[in-house]
């Protein structure tokens, strides 16, 4: 494969300039190596250098190679519609903006000025003593070669976590590990994973947002704050920044949007989305009575139109509260057309349902669009779609702080949930654990506040930066 190497290269780069939704932003080739220096990378590591990567240095000694995708939301035409071919670059992937691909194969100077990766750890493995980085594509993603083996294909193992994490020698050859990359069109995506048949499956579908007659109009935007997960709300004005911060990743106009969380947030121009035909949120926020219907129904209607919402899981700590599903915020805005105390019960009776299915834990396939922003599930069960409405009456429990939780549920309610908190806690696994006494756990807030404890809850999202640093109101800046 490495004899061919440039040539598949060259065949990639003009693939991807042929394509129309594809921005080739940064291109270089180096020289053909010589064998002087090639025997002098030999000499500095010791060993000698493997029959594959003298072929691969004899075509090319290093080259580069970053390309976007203009779905992204971090594309800017003034910045990424310019090729530049100025390169060799240090640290590449620090580019301003996001990257749909990316290969660094480096010089072999560099080569020799780098450390293995044993050297920069203390009582390090010592097949580390033999490693080092070679195909940085990321902040802290490296592809790590293996020297000194005596074979003629040397070993890759992709690691991350800034070189912590790196696999032992034997999983990938150089050769496999390049054609790997080729063939996925470099994307720093599926450098771990196989990638799609073509090249416009990988591409954002995303529809096109009109910046003409922008207020007024409905927006998705995603909020690393409130668990990454795709946030909706109405446009209530916009404005071109005069001198954008330094490190500004994206073109010049700012959104300012209310959300349906009712909070106002400044989001940058493209990283808005329209809300179009495959958004299962926005015809159920218009429809109170199709929510209500929806949320007092059987499983199977409520996951089919609530799983796309939002399938990301993980958990965040709220300051001083328990730790709230990334999934629930979405679904916390979506019930905001209900009075808060019919809100609550709705989404509780929810989780119930869903909890109790014979299927609950049976993981199924989520239908995203493919006009939504990537996510890393591909599947949700019943019971971690459960999880994120039942938190998200946590969530609106919290903003409401009533005085007297049973008495503002209901009777039926408030049986239900102590049902459920019941259930949590003889279904716990874990020895000698109760989840119904660990702060941590939206169980046991309202087990809690069952009991007459506090009800309240922070839930204002904190972020490090805010208009006011730029002359506007001191709304949170949405920039993930």
């Amino acid at each position: 494969m490495l004899e061919g190497f440039l040539a598949r290269f060259n065949a990639l780069v003009d693939t991807l300039s042929a394509h129309p939704r594809v921005r080739v932003t940064h291109l270089w080739r180096g020289a053909p190596a010589t064998d002087a220096m090639l025997d002098e990378l030999a000499q500095r590591w010791g060993h000698p250098v493997p029959a594959t990567l003298r072929t691969l240095y004899r075509q090319a000694n290093g080259v580069q190679l970053r390309w976007v995708d203009i779905g992204d939301e971090m594309y800017d035409p003034a910045r990424d519609d310019r090729r530049h071919t100025d390169g060799p670059w240090h640290r590449l992937f620090e580019a301003p903006g996001a990257q749909a691909g990316y290969l660094d194969i480096p010089t072999i100077e560099e080569l020799l000025g780098r450390d293995t990766v044993g050297a920069t750890f203390d009582d390090a493995d010592e097949y580390l003593e033999r490693a080092v980085a070679f195909d940085s594509f990321g902040e802290s993603q490296d592809a790590v070669l293996f020297f000194g083996d005596g074979v003629d294909d040397p070993w890759v193992s992709v690691a991350s976590d800034y070189l912590a994490d790196v696999d032992p020698p034997g999983k990938q050859t150089l050769s496999r590990y390049l054609d790997h990359v080729l063939t996925t069109w470099a994307s720093t995506n599926h450098r771990t994973k196989d990638g799609p048949r073509n090249l416009d499956r990988m591409l954002r579908q995303r529809v096109a947002l009109d910046l003409i007659g922008l207020v007024g109009q409905r927006v998705v935007y995603k909020d690393e704050r409130r668990g990454s997960s795709l946030m909706h709300g109405l446009v209530v004005s916009q404005t071109d920044l005069a001198a954008p911060p330094r490190d500004w990743q994206f073109g010049p106009t700012l959104v300012e949007v209310r959300g349906d969380i009712d909070e106002t947030v400044y989001v940058p121009f493209r990283a808005l989305f329209p809300p179009d035909g495959a958004d299962d949120y926005e015809p159920l926020f218009a429809n109170p009575d199709a929510l209500r219907a929806l949320l007092r129904g059987p499983a199977e209607p409520m996951f089919e139109a609530l799983a796309s919402v939002a399938p990301l899981t993980y958990r965040s700590g709220l300051p001083g509260g328990p730790a709230i599903c990334g999934h629930a915020w979405p679904f916390a805005a979506l019930a905001t057309k209900l009075p808060a105390p019919e809100a609550a019960r709705a989404l509780i009776v929810a989780a119930q349902t869903l909890f109790e299915h014979r299927d609950s834990h049976t993981e199924q396939s989520i239908s995203w669009p493919v006009t939504r922003p990537p996510h890393h599930r591909a599947t949700m069960s019943m019971s971690s779609l459960g999880s994120g409405l039942f938190d998200a009456a946590v969530i609106h429990i919290g903003r409401a702080a009533p005085g007297d939780l049973p008495n503002w549920l209901g009777l039926d309610t408030t049986a239900r949930l102590a049902f459920m908190l019941r259930g949590f806690q003889t279904n716990n696994p874990l020895r000698g654990y109760n989840p119904l006494t660990d702060p941590s756990r939206t169980y046991a807030f309202l087990y809690n506040a069952l009991r007459g404890g506090p009800t309240a809850l922070d839930l204002a999202a904190q972020s490090p930066r805010h208009g006011g640093e730029i002359g506007l109101a001191k709304h949170r800046l949405v920039v993930s």
